[in-house]
């Protein structure tokens, strides 16, 4: 049984974000065929809940002996992989891995993901979620610069196979390097069961359900919602571990707003709003320079609410990967803004039986095509075995 080795700073367990969609890429690959090993800090380690079945090189980040580390010094950099490395040969019990999967993330863990590649010579293979330099360095023109140097050193690595996108505006546009991206939008969870159909209630009083962070940049648009439902006399519920931004909210528009808590699973998440909600909501600022990263970080509740095959609602710039994304979809449910007259006509579509059941349809559709759990898994999978045979060529 080949080993993968993961190795990151993000746990690769968790409900939420690249968490969630790590764990499930990973959960495929062992069922595969795959012996999963991963390389995470020790307090990261200790947090997450590990499937048994995986190896876990639990790194210390800090250790009185440590020499300093300078991320700019190869010196010190080879020094703390080579303390990392006894950690991760313990825990690998003698089996090398067969390949080295990274998150291209942040400028540590990256880096040793990358070494690690280089010194067994074994092909690297990265998902990549967020990028760095608008996500942690969006005001800060000199870090990002950093940040992006450091990602095109790791792309054009001669081991660097490919980098697993979850949209195309993240695919660096040099030549060397463009080629090794792949598409491969935000893993989901396959939800079973019965679709929803329209309910009459949709028309009387809309529930409409959002569903992940309450970021401060998105309470504007989520006003404008709610202002929107509580003239249709309808519903804003929210399911998040931000519970205080979501009562902030619910004390703004009372009776129109409520915090439901957070689900333990995804599937019990999508199986209540099929129960209830009308349909769910993802909204970005209109303005992308509020929240930098929306350009081209795709929204994972996105693809997983998709799954209800409930209608959904969308507002968000043409810019944004998703506003891209519903453009090219001709998604129905898609505004480019979250003035009062964009919520007034998504909300009218949703309490109209036809366009309701059209917007269904597409969700249904993109359910199964693009967002389709089974088809992303596989399209991972035949990638990484066609970079593992020793007659693959680089991309």
């Amino acid at each position: 049984m080949s080993v993968l080795l993961f190795v990151s700073q993000v746990s690769p367990v968790g409900r939420h974000a690249s968490s969630a969609i790590l764990h499930r890429h990973l959960a495929s690959l062992e069922q595969a065929g795959f012996q999963i090993a991963v390389a995470i800090p020790e307090d990261v380690a200790a947090a997450a809940e590990l499937p048994s079945t995986w190896r876990c090189a639990r790194l210390p980040l800090r250790r009185f002996y440590y020499p300093p580390y300078r991320a700019g010094s190869a010196w010190a950099r080879t020094a703390r992989w080579m303390l990392f490395d006894r950690v991760l040969r313990r825990a690998l019990g003698g089996r090398p891995p067969a390949a080295v999967i990274g998150l291209l993330q942040g400028d540590y863990l990256v880096n040793y993901a990358g070494w690690i590649s280089a010194r067994r010579r074994r092909p690297l293979f990265y998902f990549y979620h967020d990028r760095s330099e608008l996500l942690y360095h969006a005001r800060d023109s000199a870090a990002a610069g950093l940040v992006r140097a450091q990602n095109l050193r790791l792309l054009r690595q001669p081991l660097t196979r490919r980098v697993w996108t979850v949209c195309p505006q993240l695919v660096y546009p040099e030549r060397d390097v463009a080629g090794k991206f792949l598409t491969v939008y935000p893993l989901p969870e396959a939800i079973p069961g019965a679709l929803p159909r329209w309910r009459p209630e949709f028309a009387a009083a809309p529930v409409l359900a959002y569903a992940g962070s309450i970021y401060n940049e998105v309470l504007d648009p989520l006003r404008a919602v709610a202002a929107g439902l509580r003239a249709a006399h309808g519903q804003l519920r929210f399911y998040s571990h931000m519970r205080e931004q979501a009562e902030k909210l619910a004390a703004e528009f009372p009776g129109t707003v409520s915090y439901a808590g957070e689900r333990s699973e995804t599937a019990e998440l999508c199986q209540e709003l099929r129960g209830i909600a009308a349909g769910f909501l993802v909204a970005y600022p209109d303005d992308v320079s509020a929240m930098p990263w929306s350009v081209d970080c795709f929204p994972s509740k996105f693809t997983q609410l998709a799954q209800t095959g409930l209608p959904g609602l969308v507002f968000a710039p043409r810019a944004t990967s998703i506003g891209w994304w519903c453009e090219q979809a001709g998604w129905s449910l898609y505004r480019p803004d979250s003035s009062a007259r964009s919520v007034a006509e998504l909300l009218a579509q949703v309490r109209e039986q036809a366009s309701w059941e059209q917007a269904a349809q597409e969700s249904a559709r993109a359910a199964g095509g693009d967002f389709d759990p089974a088809a992303i898994e596989s399209l991972v999978l035949a990638d990484l075995r066609a970079h593992l045979s020793p007659a693959a060529p680089a991309p």
